[in-house]
């Protein structure tokens, strides 16, 4: 038979929905590093294999959006001057249901880096 669909984590989007940007950062900040890459990890494999799939969850959970970014915020993988332009351009231009997140890093490149819990708010 054909493989399952990837997916991400049920209960990553289960614990998110609702909550505001506070709550997330406080969820992202109460995670350990390995939780962190995995969640990464698990949204570029879907992202890589169903691409649609990937864009109509972030779209109809934004709340995984802002969790997903935070993380690449505190792993260094994203700056806030990048975001700041990001937004200006799509402000800018007629929404198509906004970008994917572009997850680029490796395991190795994240392991890397930091303490042993990185710090969103850096």
């Amino acid at each position: 038979g054909a493989a399952p669909p990837p997916r991400v984590n049920p209960r990553i989007i289960h614990n998110i929905k609702k909550k505001g940007v506070e709550a997330i950062t406080q969820l992202v900040k109460g995670l350990k590093k390995e939780q962190l890459i995995q969640i990464l990890s698990e949204m570029k494999n879907f992202i890589q294999k169903d691409r649609a799939g990937a864009r109509q969850l972030l779209t109809d959970t934004p709340q995984l959006a802002q969790m997903l970014l935070q993380i690449q915020l505190a792993f260094g993988l994203v700056k806030g001057s990048e975001i700041q332009l990001l937004y200006k351009q799509t402000k800018s231009q007629p929404s198509r249901g906004g970008p994917i997140l572009r997850v680029t890093a490796t395991r190795q490149q994240m392991m890397g880096r930091g303490a042993s819990r990185p710090n969103p708010a850096a």
